[in-house]
């Protein structure tokens, strides 16, 4: 593996130091992301292989209501939404259609089809995606693109804590995992990208708002 020091792939900062305590492992001082070696990132094939070995469960159905939760308390029924990265069992855009909403979904390996990114929603949801994404810099401004104005994006994914110790954190040990964000990593994201505003109602949720 190459030497060089990787750019951050969220904002290009070519300042980022390897984290002492989890080698190959890099931590970006201006957005605060940490994020894998790109070089040691899984091909394609193997990261298609590992997804298909989720599986579908009642737990995961009750995992995703907050995300079904946040939406419905913010959006009124018959609002158009995307689930992106919705992966081989859209249960959250279920949940969202049993509530009212009219839903779209893609993923890049089981939802491949780009038409329904060539349209504008009042609302996207992405649960437990950010932390595959290769681009995180392309895909926010892509997800930006997509929102209405005033339109919501609701994140899940678990974010770094000051306490959290990286070298034994469970949610690191997923080899398609390669991105990790802090609160302070997404309040970077909601200025670079003009979001208007910007909370997080537990530790890995995050609810990005689109200006008018």
């Amino acid at each position: 593996m190459s030497e060089a020091v990787p750019a951050c792939p969220l904002c290009s900062n070519a300042s980022a130091r390897e984290l002492s305590e989890a080698r190959n492992y890099w931590h970006c001082p201006a957005c605060d992301l940490r994020f894998l070696h790109p070089q040691l990132r899984l091909s394609p094939d193997a990261e298609k292989a590992r997804y298909d070995l989720h599986t579908e469960s009642d737990g995961h159905r009750t995992f995703l209501e907050p995300a079904a939760n946040a939406i419905s308390v913010r959006v009124s029924a018959g609002a158009e939404g995307l689930d992106f990265g919705c992966g081989p069992f859209p249960v959250l855009s279920d949940i969202l259609k049993e509530r009212g909403f009219r839903m779209s979904t893609y993923d890049p390996y089981f939802a491949p089809d780009t038409a329904c990114l060539q349209r504008t929603y009042d609302f996207i949801t992405a649960t437990e995606v950010a932390e595959h994404l290769y681009h995180p810099e392309q895909v926010f401004a892509e997800l930006l693109n997509l929102l209405r104005p005033n339109g919501h994006l609701a994140l899940m994914t678990l974010l770094v804590q000051p306490t959290t110790d990286f070298s034994k954190w469970y949610y690191r040990l997923d080899p398609t995992h390669v991105v990790f964000y802090s609160q302070i990593t997404f309040n970077w994201v909601a200025q670079r990208f003009g979001f208007s505003d910007v909370v997080f109602p537990n530790e890995r949720m995050v609810l990005l708002t689109r200006g008018p």
